[in-house]
């Protein structure tokens, strides 16, 4: 009766510690299923992240270049503002010179 005792009662042991087991299995694979998520929403992350990145490194390559053009462009405006204000000078100096003549000849 006693070796009987003994017996159920190791077999009730074994029956938690499979109990346990089984609970503990069963964790691990919802661990395992929530890090496996976890890490499947961080990668989606970080892949936009790097859309983003990229496309903005787009946008910036794009408005050095325009800048660029727009400073080109702008040293070719200024040159021609200055080659009129020469000309428009050398206009006014023949203009003068051509009225001075004229009122010698008076």
């Amino acid at each position: 009766s006693e070796l009987s005792n003994e017996v159920m009662m190791e077999e009730l042991a074994l029956e938690q510690s499979e109990a346990t087991c089984m609970r503990l299995h069963q964790e691990l694979r919802e661990s395992i299923k929530e890090r496996q998520e976890s890490t499947a929403s961080a990668d989606k992350s970080l892949r936009e992240a790097q859309e983003k990145a990229a496309a903005a490194e787009s946008v910036s390559r794009t408005c050095e270049s325009r800048s660029t053009v727009l400073q080109e462009e702008l040293g070719q405006a200024q040159a021609a503002s200055n080659s009129a204000e020469e000309s428009r000078g050398i206009m006014d100096r023949l203009q003068a010179e051509l009225d001075e003549e004229r009122a010698a000849r008076r």
